[in-house]
């Protein structure tokens, strides 16, 4: 039995149609296209998912509170036709996706793909985004599922809300004081939010459902206030004195209100498109721009001039029947064409990819949705579909698992692949050090970026500080069956010891003292290694340059002086208690993306652009980059006679070159990081030259 307001065989009541909206779906679809394809043309062309939520706010609440007042609300159905409205659309582009991911991927591209894919089927993908990175971060655009979140928002709306206000309506409360504070407080969460989580703010429902619930509004006024006496001599009203104000002659067409409210509302949408970029705090404040735009235009009524003229033409309604699937192809189509380009794609390239979207969109519209929605056998094709879902997201799942599947043939003539991708910060075990420095309470170290571990669970011998690149050769100490054991002491930015731009601080300025209290107490320790991004240490400052490569900005006089200062200090307490203490001076700094060196796309549709065969760096050009840096490193070292110095240049680097793969193995993470093969290169060598045992 079907759970439902009473057993009468009516069905559920739906809302006339209005071609308006369907117009209003293709700006929102639309623009959201524009700005996926052209982010530097359309800027605010993201605000199209937020006219889609009060769109949808709208329409849902509108069937919910007419079959409430008649009686015929049905939980089964209305699930029934949400499932044959959102799914048939949604699992073929899933599925098209896993199929194109599997002759396109790498291994693990496919493998977050898959993990991607079940998150879509299962409607939770806006939380597995947040877990991820933001919306507008550059690694965003080799997500092709990335803009499922909104489904997943909408999904979670339409869970809740039926079952809300169907409890109401038993309960006899009343829907608009539901709806106001239901409203007020995601509105809220949402401005304190943006503030302090700006990407959990965009993704969480609880932040996104005042948008929704603003549709929901102007559903209770059309369905409760429609025939409202007050409610319409109101508007009369409004009217008059919006005709007096506006025109010459008073008209008293009675439309004067409702065409101001829609040129209010495609005035507010056209701002929000030209004036809200990326880089605002958004939802925010900002969203209710396109929110009130969305608002208004609706409420206009499909009379005004802008919805009966503008919104209403024949391009502009078929634009908003195919909506939905042209929202779920294009951005698949121009993610996998930025993947396997890895590239902006030219814009002939990104045009080609919108008119094939559509194409696909009018196809599944007409081929799939339509059939499938219409006619009979009714329960067997929402049984179907179920399943096919059931199935895509244990195959998600699955995919997962399987870490992308890497021995497929498409991938694995591509040797060393793997290696491109395989951070040099997982695969090994870590212990705390807590256990093993007692008589130091390194409680406070451990709140450090990279805290405070040890590689095998028995007391240290030997210490590494330093930053993310005394890191990332701890896979390869693990591995390399030391007779010591190393404790790692990790402080991005901070340590070993920086210049006086990041001593300014109070974190590092904390960390940079907790440090030397413990070198000055501790008693254990007979070996000190130090390494750092010393470029950046220097300078304090960092050019970012795309996601896989940066550059340390040149540094000023007073940068070595307070780098010199620092260091100082460091080193001799390093040297305290007979320690022997070694500085690794940094690995090359590349001024390319290590990618380049590889043409590893087991699928491509033009020739890898900027390729670099060679793989290496020019030594004389790299020196000259870092001379003050290298002249800062010198001056302290000199200072320090007792310091031993290890140099992975004079490893990596003849007299002219410093190559970056070996045996056609990369040996670089991305622009400044080792990866595996790399550290095992430099820990081998420096084992040799018994600098460590």
């Amino acid at each position: 039995m079907p759970l439902s307001m009473t057993s009468s065989p009516n069905h559920m009541s739906h809302p006339s149609y209005r071609p308006d909206i369907d117009g209003l779906r293709a700006i929102a679809v639309l623009s959201v296209v524009a700005f996926h394809a052209f982010p530097n043309w359309v800027k605010g062309g993201f605000i199209g998912v937020d006219i889609f939520f009060v769109i949808s706010g709208f329409l849902i609440s509108t069937i919910i509170f007419k079959s409430l007042e008649r009686g015929t609300f049905s939980f089964s159905e209305f699930y029934a036709r949400r499932i044959k409205r959102i799914f048939p659309a949604l699992l073929i582009v899933l599925i098209a996706s896993l199929v194109f991911g599997w002759f396109a991927l790498l291994s693990p591209e496919y493998k977050q793909l898959g993990k991607h894919v079940a998150a879509s089927a299962g409607f939770i993908q806006n939380f597995v985004l947040w877990g991820e990175d933001g919306y507008f971060d550059n690694t965003a655009e080799s997500k092709p599922l990335l803009h499922i979140w909104s489904l997943g928002v909408e999904e979670q709306f339409y869970i809740l809300w039926p079952l809300l206000l169907w409890v109401a309506w038993k309960k006899n409360f009343n829907f608009v004081t539901i709806i106001i504070v239901i409203l007020t407080l995601s509105f809220y969460l949402n401005i304190i939010g943006v503030k302090k989580d700006s990407v959990a703010t965009f993704y969480f429902p609880q932040t996104r459902f005042w948008e929704l619930l603003c549709g929901s509004i102007l559903a209770w006024i059309n369905v409760f206030r429609k025939d409202d006496v007050f409610y319409n001599g109101v508007k009369l009203k409004l009217d008059k004195w919006l005709s007096i104000l506006i025109f010459q002659k008073r008209i008293d067409d009675g439309k004067t209100l409702s065409n101001t409210l829609s040129v209010l509302g495609v005035s507010f949408i056209i701002y929000g498109l030209l004036q809200i970029n990326k880089e605002f705090s958004f939802p925010g404040y900002w969203a209710l721009i396109p929110v009130f735009g969305a608002v208004l235009l609706i409420s206009a009524g499909p009379q005004a001039w802008v919805n009966r003229t503008l919104l209403s033409n024949k391009i502009a309604v078929w634009f908003g029947l195919i909506s939905y699937p042209l929202y779920l192809w294009h951005w698949p189509l121009l993610s996998f064409l930025r993947i396997i380009e890895e590239v902006e794609p030219s814009i002939s390239f990104r045009i080609a990819a919108i008119l094939l979207a559509v194409i696909l969109a009018s196809l599944t519209y007409y081929f799939v949705e339509q059939p499938i929605r219409k006619g009979q056998h009714n329960k067997l094709k929402v049984f179907l579909l179920v399943f096919i879902s059931l199935a895509i997201f244990i195959t998600g799942i699955y995919t997962y698992y399987m870490k992308g599947f890497p021995l497929r043939k498409e991938i694995s003539r591509i040797e060393n692949v793997e290696l491109l991708f395989k951070s040099p910060y997982t695969g090994y075990d870590t212990f705390s050090c807590e256990k093993y420095f007692t008589s130091f309470d390194i409680s406070s170290l451990s709140k450090l970026d990279g805290g405070c571990v040890v590689l095998k669970p028995e007391e240290p011998s030997t210490l590494f500080i330093g930053d993310s690149h005394s890191i990332h050769y701890a896979n390869s100490l693990s591995q390399a069956k030391l007779s010591e054991n190393i404790a790692i002491i990790q402080g991005n930015n901070c340590l070993p010891f920086s210049g006086e731009n990041y001593m300014k601080g109070e974190k590092c300025h904390n960390s940079y003292s907790d440090v030397i209290s413990f070198l000055n107490n501790d008693k254990k320790i007979n070996a000190i290694f130090l390494s750092s991004f010393w470029a950046k240490s220097v300078s304090g400052k960092m050019t970012i340059k795309g996601i896989n490569w940066r550059l340390a900005d040149d540094a000023t006089n007073n940068d070595i002086q307070s780098f010199l200062m620092y260091g100082r200090k460091l080193l001799k307490s390093a040297l305290e208690n007979n320690r022997k203490v070694v500085f690794m001076r940094d690995i090359p700094i590349l001024d390319f993306d290590i990618k380049r060196c590889f043409n590893y796309r087991p699928l491509r549709i033009t020739e890898k652009e900027n390729f670099i065969e060679e793989c290496s760096v020019n030594y004389s050009a790299y020196k000259n980059r870092n001379k003050k840096v290298l002249n800062a490193i010198d001056i302290l070292l000199s200072e320090f006679p007792d310091v031993q110095v290890y140099d992975p240049k004079e490893l990596l680097c003849d007299q002219t070159r410093c190559k970056l793969k070996k045996d056609d193995k990369p040996i670089y993470y991305n622009g400044d990081h080792v990866n595996v093969v790399g550290g095992n290169l430099i820990i081998s060598d420096m084992v040799s030259k018994g600098l460590i045992r």
